[in-house]
This record gives C-alpha cells, sequence and structure tokens, in this order.
C-alpha cells in the first residue's frame, strides 16, 4: 500500500473528519512526486508533503531522517492520517482499514511495548516536544488478513506537527522483513492465539531475534 491509494478510494475519505479529509486531498497532488522508480527520498518528502499540507515540524526531524526509515502520521485523537515506506508497502491491510480502526485491534506486539510507545504518544502531544527511542526492535504481527504477515519493527522517534486545523505526531520507524521460516512460525503461534504454548513460542521468537 502506498499514497496512491488515497486518489482510488474516495469513499474512504468521506468517512474521514473534515481536518483529515482536506490534509489527504492535499496529499493526493503530490502522488506523482512520491511514486516514481527513484528511491524513496525521506527527508524531501517529508518537506514537500509538510510545505504543501501547511504542517509544521521541528527541523530536527529532518536532520535525525535516514533513508530506508518508513514516516507514520498520526493526529493527536490519535487516528492514522498517512505513512510512507517500507512498513506500509509490506501491511495487507487497505487505507481505509488503517484509517478507521483503532491499530491495537489490527496489529499484536508486545503488551509492554504498546504501553510504553502510548505512553510516549500521549508524552509528546502533551508536552510539544519530540520523544527519542521509543521502542526497540520487536515483532508485529497482523491479526485480521488472510496472510497474517509480520516483520519487525523499530520505533526511533515521536515528533509533534501543527497546522491551521490540524495536529498531530510524526513516528519515524524502521522495519525488516521476518525471514521465511520464522514468518510459518509466526503464523503457526498466531493460530493457536492465547495458548501457554503460542504465547512461549512468540516469546522465543521475539529473544531469537
Amino acid at each position: 500500500m502506498n499514497l496512491e491509494i488515497i486518489s482510488h478510494t474516495p469513499e474512504s475519505l468521506l468517512l474521514l473528519p473534515q481536518n483529515r479529509q482536506e490534509i489527504l486531498i492535499k496529499l493526493a497532488t503530490l502522488i506523482s512526486a512520491l511514486e516514481s522508480d527513484k528511491p524513496f527520498r525521506n527527508k524531501q518528502s517529508l518537506m514537500n508533503i509538510m510545505s504543501q499540507c501547511g504542517l509544521h515540524l521541528d527541523s530536527e526531524v529532518f536532520e535525525k531522517l535516514e533513508d530506508g526509515d518508513s514516516i507514520e502520521a498520526w493526529t493527536s485523537d490519535p487516528r492514522f492520517l498517512f505513512a510512507m515506506g517500507d512498513f506500509i508497502h509490506r501491511t495487507n491491510y487497505s487505507y481505509h482499514d488503517l484509517a478507521t480502526n483503532d491499530w491495537a485491534e489490527l496489529f499484536h506486539r508486545d503488551e509492554l511495548i504498546q504501553k510504553r510507545i502510548l505512553r510516549s504518544l500521549q508524552t509528546c502531544i502533551a508536552t510539544n516536544k519530540i520523544q527519542e527511542n521509543i521502542a526497540d526492535w520487536h515483532l508485529v504481527s497482523e491479526m485480521k488478513t488472510e496472510e497474517r504477515a509480520s516483520c519487525y519493527i523499530k520505533i526511533k522517534m515521536l515528533a509533534p506537527f501543527h497546522g491551521e486545523n490540524i495536529s498531530g505526531v510524526i513516528a519515524i520507524v524502521k522495519s525488516k522483513e521476518v525471514p521465511g521460516i520464522r514468518q510459518k512460525l509466526i503464523r503457526f503461534a498466531n493460530s493457536i492465539k492465547t495458548t501457554k504454548s503460542a504465547r512461549a513460542l512468540k516469546k522465543t521468537l521475539d529473544q531469537s531475534l
């Protein structure tokens, strides 16, 4: 999935609050610049989005952003706004799925890590300050897709952004694929869900990263 999904699902936009609709409609005009055969350039792409959508973001974010990082944007609700990079291309969820559901219902990750992420998000919004080193490498698995895809995620930074009618948080994320045999084991663990053996298997897989 990528930003192109925005231009193909107008019905999804109509279900969103007005301020999110406005930002996403503006983003649709940037698709040609962001979707090309050239390597994804995080800094320039994010600068273009911030500028075109009238959003303001601390310059420190651009200084620490690296090629290969993924970018996620969340409103202060928090609700998913848009994303770019490896992680969003790996997911089997549609833009509508991601924008209209609580991600805790879509993805499984360690409960303690999930709580740490939420605390950091709340702190970022409340203090209007950048939060760094949010969560080290951990396993994230889809819960409501047929494929039940998984990948490893590292959340480097949360940074507040502001616009005329909207505010929220930019997340800087790294992701990497799960090796084939490990992916099969994770799917098996997901299929047996809450049993002790499933939890033990997931813990072993996380520790062997």
